[in-house]
């Protein structure tokens, strides 16, 4: 499991959205927070669509330069007892100005 650390969506196609490398049979949420432990983005069943946009209350919102804090709850849905592993980590959001 790979997280990349850097988001940078100006659409040049490069880092456009946070990826998450990952085999197909991993199943991975993702809760993302900002520098005061607010909740900026949650998704339950994250593929890689994350783009720095806000859920919850900061929705729709471009969320600002800066880094941010994630947990990512890893189940592995080819095991028996469907492993869980929980990592976590920082990103860096730069938004071109």
């Amino acid at each position: 499991m790979l997280f990349r650390s850097v988001l940078t969506p100006n659409g040049d196609g490069y880092n456009d959205k946070w990826v998450i490398v990952k085999p197909g049979n991993y199943e991975v949420a993702v809760i993302v927070y900002n520098r005061w432990g607010q909740e900026v983005y949650k998704n339950d069943r994250y593929n890689n669509e994350w783009d720095g946009k806000g859920t919850g209350n900061f929705l729709g919102k471009d969320l600002p330069n800066g880094t941010y804090f994630y947990i990512a709850e890893i189940t592995d849905k080819t095991a028996a007892s469907a492993n869980r592993d929980v990592r976590k980590g920082s990103l860096t959001l730069k938004r071109s100005n």
